[in-house]
């Protein structure tokens, strides 16, 4: 047994909402990772705030402040994402007063157990902040599909959408459908304050049903862990509830205090965007549709919503995180070895065939450590501890093999000269 994580936040008691999903219980085993990304699809992002900006997400292809669309997309100067609603390159927050976006990244991942105001779901995070709402806090179907589109172009597995209205748009939908498809993209989305039954209505993009169907409905509850008065509901449209109600999160870096209540789905929706990426940090190689269901699967159920949504209860992010599956080497090639070649200290290994070939199917996802015993071709690998993440070499330029049989047996480092070491390496697919 062990005490629940409690970040040294100086507001951290006034988030009854990461009690209410059960976060501290999470923390004690994984607080995130910068190398999963989250796209915020709002008004934009407070990009210089303390408790944000060492959680935003950097195009490195982009050299800031050069007036210069380094990286060819057709935004100049997009180091933490883009204005869609303006066309240009900086998604800097301009909503005064509410701040929305930058509320709603502050609860995905507001830097955690950092002496300075809240903490997010995801203590470590790569916000991508994506610009189409405007001042007034509207904007264009038009406008979302740009910035949808530059989110998966741009490696955001899991988007954060804590806005709705408008009818029903087939391209959007196709876009949506794309995302899941085609870049493994997990859409999470507010279930509208219109305190209406969302099946027998025309709430969008929650109501929407991509294929796959990787998109997560959200409804709002309050501390006394019953639907909020203003919230949306559906037996079969909306998913599932998070706290929505009186939630402090992140407000203008330079004005009033940096931190402000809200009230709506748009504050219990980046929740869940917060716990995805807590879940696909402990595994990256998670699918969207495995995301989903680890989330939906694991709720705190509460009577009080039965009826009112599929997944009638609350997002419990350590439940969820308790039920990831640990990653391992995932090996796409039956009976055979590959050569794993590094170079420095420290950095990550490239997987070859025995003659040398680049394999990028193999999927190194473990963080498997490999140690050179001794100068020559004598190795280890370790049986590592969760969270894994990559590959990882920790001595410098060697080539060491792995050899695996069929699905689900162990895998050997061997030498070139045929030697098995020590191991095992879990191949969890073949062939």
């Amino acid at each position: 047994h062990a005490l629940d994580f409690i970040p040294n936040d100086s507001l951290w008691g006034d988030l009854w909402g990461m009690r209410a999903i059960n976060a501290p219980a999470a923390w004690d085993s994984e607080t995130g990772s910068r190398d999963v990304v989250v796209a915020v699809i709002d008004t934009g992002v407070d990009y210089n705030h303390p408790d944000l900006r060492n959680n935003m997400w950097v195009n490195t292809a982009e050299i800031p402040n050069n007036g210069v669309d380094d990286d060819g997309n057709g935004f100049v100067d997009d180091v933490h994402g883009i204005d869609a609603f303006s066309n240009t390159g900086d998604p800097m927050d301009d909503q005064v007063g509410t701040w929305h976006g930058t509320h709603c990244a502050g609860t995905v991942g507001a830097e955690g157990n950092n002496n300075e105001g809240v903490a997010g779901v995801a203590h470590k995070v790569s916000i991508m902040a994506l610009k189409f709402l405007g001042a007034n806090g509207s904007g264009s179907t038009s406008g979302a599909l740009v910035c949808l589109d530059y989110a998966v172009k741009h490696g955001a597995r899991i988007s954060s959408n804590s806005w709705g209205g408008g009818g029903s748009n087939s391209v959007f939908e196709a876009a949506l459908s794309d995302a899941a498809a085609n870049h493994n993209h997990l859409f999470i989305a507010a279930a509208g304050n219109d305190a209406s039954d969302n099946d027998g209505g025309s709430h969008y993009p929650s109501n929407y049903v991509p294929t796959p169907d990787a998109l997560i409905a959200v409804a709002s509850t309050t501390s006394s862990n019953v639907l909020s008065s203003f919230s949306n509901f559906g037996a079969t449209t909306v998913d599932l509830g998070a706290p929505g109600s009186s939630i402090l999160s992140c407000s203008s870096s330079t004005s009033g205090s940096g931190y402000q209540y809200l009230s709506g789905t748009s504050m219990a929706t980046p929740h869940v965007s917060g716990a995805a990426a807590l879940l696909l940090a402990k595994n990256p190689t998670l699918t969207n549709m495995e995301l989903k269901s680890l989330i939906m699967d694991n709720i705190t159920p509460l009577a009080s919503l039965n009826g009112r949504m599929v997944k009638p209860g609350i997002l419990n992010v350590q439940a969820a995180l308790a039920a990831v599956p640990t990653p391992g080497l995932t090996c796409l090639h039956a009976d055979g070895r590959l050569r794993v070649f590094w170079t420095q200290q420290g950095e990550k290994a490239t997987c070859v065939s025995p003659d040398g070939v680049d394999l990028d199917m193999l999927q190194c996802a473990g963080e498997f450590t490999i140690r050179r015993l001794s100068n020559g071709l004598i190795a280890t690998c370790d049986d590592p501890l969760p969270p894994l993440t990559e590959l990882m070499c920790l001595e410098s330029e060697g080539f060491i093999e792995v050899e695996w049989a069929d699905e689900g047996e162990s895998a050997n480092c061997i030498t070139e000269a045929g030697d098995i070491l020590s191991g095992p390496l879990v191949c969890q697919a073949s062939g």
